[in-house]
């Protein structure tokens, strides 16, 4: 019987990309105290919490983000030090049309 608490309910900040238009990002939670992490009982929030300039990745850190690609945009292959996770939400936006006599 597991118990979920919600310690933070509010709209996740996030910034635009530099070099890549309708792209944004930013960060639910992110942690540099080494793999596993060890901040179970930290009630800082994570993704406010400053970890230095770790850039695009940060080697032995934790990091949970999420990105925000925009309609058309192409995002160009690459390749990282890191293991990442992608959740990919569509949205399909359906135009009202009011006829007119």
């Amino acid at each position: 019987e597991g118990k979920a608490i919600v310690s933070v309910d509010e709209t996740v900040p996030s910034s635009a990309m530099d070099g890549l238009d309708g792209i944004r990002t930013g960060a639910f939670w992110a942690s540099t105290d080494g793999m596993p992490t060890n901040d179970n009982n930290c009630f800082e929030d994570g993704a406010t919490r400053r970890v230095g300039d770790i850039g695009l990745f940060a080697s032995n850190a934790a990091n949970f983000r999420y990105t925000d690609i925009g309609p058309g945009v192409l995002t160009p292959m690459h390749r990282t030090p890191t293991i990442d996770y992608s959740i990919l939400s569509t949205y399909m936006l359906r135009a009202a049309m009011t006829w007119r006599n």
